[in-house]
C-alpha cells in the first residue's frame, strides 16, 4: 500500500471513530496517527553478507534491502532475481513472468544498472514473502606470470576476450612467455578438460584472433622455465579450489 492510499486509509477511520463517538461526547476530534507499519517478512539469499529473513517496515526498495541484508559478497554474479507470489500482484520489471508453477512471478534485475541508477525504474518496492536470491559470479581464471593473478567475474555477457582477461590482470610480467599461453576448459558433462593453445603474443599484436573465455576457463600465462608439471600442479589446484583470489572487474 503506497503512501497516499495509506492516507485516504487513515481519514476514513478517523471519521468511522469520530461517527462512533458522536453518540456519547459532542463535536469529537479524532487524529490517527501511525506509528509503525506491520512488518514483512522479505527472504534474501545466495553470495549476501548477512543472508536469511528480514523485516522491512514500510515501503522498502529492493536496493535498500540489500544494504540491509549487508550487501553483496565478492563474488556476488551480476544479476538479481526475484521471486514473488502472484497474490501480490505482478513485478513491475521487464521481462517479468510466471515460473513453471503458475504460482510465482519470477524476474531478473542487472545489479550494475541498480549501483550505477542507469534504470531508476528497476529499483521496485519489495513486497511481503519475495525471495530475492543473489547467485554466484561465474568466472574466468588468469594465472601465471600476470601482474594480478586470481577468478574474474564474468559480468551480463557471459564470456571474456584473452585480452580483457589480461587487462583485468593488470598486464604480463617481463618474465611471460606470452606465445606459449594455453586455455584449460571443462568439457561439458565430464571431469575432463581440454587444453587450447594460445600464442598471446600474436593475440596482442593483432596477427591472431582473441579468444572468447567461457565460465570456468583457465588462462595460464607461463615463464620461460615453467615445466609441465608445474601446469599439472595448477590444475590439480583448480580442481580442488584452493588459494583463488575473486575479482570483480
Amino acid at each position: 500500500m503506497d503512501y497516499r492510499r495509506r492516507a485516504e486509509a487513515s481519514v476514513k477511520l478517523e471519521k468511522e471513530i469520530a461517527s462512533k463517538l458522536r453518540q456519547i461526547i459532542q463535536n469529537p476530534s479524532v487524529s490517527i496517527t501511525i506509528t509503525e507499519y506491520r512488518s514483512r517478512p522479505v527472504s534474501v539469499l545466495g553470495e549476501i553478507n548477512n543472508a536469511g529473513v528480514l523485516r522491512l517496515h514500510g515501503e522498502t526498495t529492493l536496493l535498500e534491502t540489500l544494504s540491509l541484508a549487508g550487501g553483496l559478497k565478492q563474488d556476488a554474479g551480476y544479476r538479481v532475481r526475484i521471486v514473488r507470489r502472484l497474490e501480490e500482484g505482478p513485478i513491475p520489471l521487464a521481462g517479468a513472468g510466471p515460473d513453471s508453477t503458475g504460482r510465482f512471478n519470477v524476474a531478473d534485475v542487472s545489479v550494475k544498472d541498480l549501483l550505477e541508477a542507469r534504470h531508476p525504474e528497476n529499483n521496485i518496492v519489495v513486497k511481503a514473502n519475495d525471495v530475492i536470491t543473489v547467485p554466484r559470479g561465474q568466472l574466468v581464471y588468469v594465472v601465471g606470470e600476470v601482474n594480478r593473478a586470481g577468478g574474474f567475474i564474468l559480468n551480463e555477457q557471459e564470456t571474456m576476450s584473452v585480452l580483457q582477461a589480461i587487462s583485468h590482470a593488470e598486464g604480463l610480467k617481463s618474465s611471460a612467455a606470452a606465445a606459449k599461453a594455453r586455455v584449460l576448459r571443462p568439457i561439458g558433462g565430464t571431469t575432463d578438460k581440454e587444453e587450447i593453445m594460445v600464442d598471446v603474443a600474436r593475440v596482442l599484436r593483432g596477427a591472431a584472433p582473441d579468444l572468447r573465455l567461457r565460465p570456468d576457463d583457465v588462462l595460464f600465462i607461463p615463464n620461460n622455465v615453467t615445466k609441465s608439471v608445474a601446469w599439472r600442479s595448477l590444475e590439480a589446484a583448480f580442481n580442488i579450489g584452493t588459494g583463488i583470489a575473486i575479482w570483480r572487474p
